[in-house]
Order: C-alpha cells, then structure tokens, then sequence
C-alpha cells in the first residue's frame, strides 16, 4: 500500500505465485480492518489534548473535538454498477467522509458511497450510525464553508486540519490514488486500513514529520489538488442559526483578544 506495488512486482520480489500474494494480502488486510475499531475511535467528551495545552487555542476552542470533511477516491468496480461512480472527469470514485483530531489522527471513516450520492444523504447517513457528538457539552467539530453551520459542526474557513490529514493520507500510502483491480468490498476496506495504519503511525511516532514537510513543499509549489467535495445545505434553518451564533461568538472572541494586544 505504501508503495503502490502491483502484483506482479511483489511476485517477482518474494518469488511466490500471484495467488499465493493476493490471499496474504487479504488476511493482513482483513486483521488490520478488525483493529480499525480500536484504532479509528470518536474522542471522548473533554477538549483534545492538543487544544488543551496550547493556551491560545484552549481559549477560544476548548469545545472544539476535532474536523469532518470528505473526499473521493479512486474504484474499480463491474461495468454494470459503474453509472453512480463516475465523475465529470471520467473517474470512477467513490464517497469517503471522516473526521480526525487536530493530530491529524483519523477519529471516524464512512467509507463505500456512490459518487453521485448527495451529500445529504451521506451526513444523514453519518448521523444515523455509531458518530455521535458529546452532548449537554457544547461540543463541536468544524467543517469545510460548504456545510452549513448548526450547533454540532461548525464552518469557519476552506481548507481546515482535515485536508492536511487526506493529503498526508494519499501522500503515505500512494495505493489510493489508484484504482486495483480487488473485489469493491476490498477497496473499501483499503481504505478503512489506510486511515488506521497513519492513526497509528502518528501515535507511536508522535507525528510524521519528513511526510509533512513533504506535503508543505507540494502545497507551497502548488502541485497539490483539492480533496474536498462540494456539499448541500442539509441543516434546518434553526439549527444553522444557533451555529452561525456560535461561530460569529468565537470570531468575535478573537477579534477582541487581538484588539486587547494592540
């Protein structure tokens, strides 16, 4: 995964058939997506340790848990069920929505949506499952300007932590870039994988700092595409006002902290 080897190469490198790589490859892959589930968990409902020891952040942030956003990538899939995966480009995708910590550790993946699925049906669907945001908290994750604002997810600006965490994501494990020619069921665990493998390189390493400085020179030379998808508005109208009033109360916090130091 890490090198986008086909098969064959790995064939020639092990000297061992192509089934004999393909089936190795599916029970790795099948253990790693059974740990996923301890891996790639939601936070608790106390502010991230990343805010907290940071002052300045903790300050305006403390309810902050983390970022939300999606992508799509690259699927082979039977010529019969290909119509709600392409692209205008005349890619096959699929949907992948996560959210991960200001870490850039991946806290939630939902992985295997049609291209063409609204994304208002992909949050409901995120809301519908095992993703629930800490209440009577006053919790909060943000999200690209395309959401609209509630209580629960808040869109400060384009471009949040989470692009960073796909772009580290594509950057380590190439194999997303592509699509394979494995069975759907195992593109999608593919990428389950992936998101768990990088949570948890960067907590045993405590970042993944050459793969950073990486992706800084790629975003800075400009060689680097937009991950994000376009969104709907799927909020009720009451709840975008209680997340417009608290994101313009946290704006104005800064606002007039900034103020204070000049």
């Amino acid at each position: 995964m890490g090198k986008s080897s086909s098969n064959h190469t790995v064939q020639d490198r092990f000297k061992h058939s192509g089934e004999t790589v393909s089936r190795h490859f599916e029970r790795v892959l099948n253990v790693i997506y059974k740990l996923s589930f301890d891996y790639v968990h939601l936070p608790l409902s106390s502010s991230p340790s990343e805010i907290r020891k940071k002052s300045i952040y903790y300050l305006f942030f403390k309810n902050c848990i983390g970022a939300i956003d999606g992508t799509h990538i690259h699927v082979s899939i039977g010529v019969e069920e290909q119509a709600p995966q392409w692209n205008r480009k005349g890619f096959l995708l699929q949907n992948v929505i996560v959210a991960c910590s200001f870490e850039l550790r991946f806290e939630y993946v939902l992985v295997g949506w049609e291209r063409s699925s609204s994304n208002s049906s992909v949050l409901k669907a995120v809301l519908k499952s095992n993703f629930k945001v800490p209440r009577g908290h006053d919790k909060y994750y943000l999200v690209d300007v395309g959401y609209a604002n509630t209580q629960n997810f808040i869109a400060p600006f384009r471009g949040n932590v989470i692009e960073r965490a796909f772009g580290l994501l594509n950057k380590r494990f190439p194999l997303l870039k592509v699509a394979t020619i494995y069975p759907y069921e195992t593109q999608v665990k593919i990428v389950v994988v992936a998101c768990t493998l990088l949570s948890h390189i960067r907590t045993i390493i405590d970042g993944d700092d050459w793969l950073c400085e990486e992706y800084d020179r790629d975003l800075t030379r400009g060689s680097l595409k937009g991950t994000n998808i376009q969104h709907n508005d799927v909020n009720p109208q009451v709840d975008k006002n209680d997340g417009d009033e608290l994101r313009d109360l946290v704006a104005k916090a800064l606002w007039d902290d900034d103020c204070a130091h000049y």
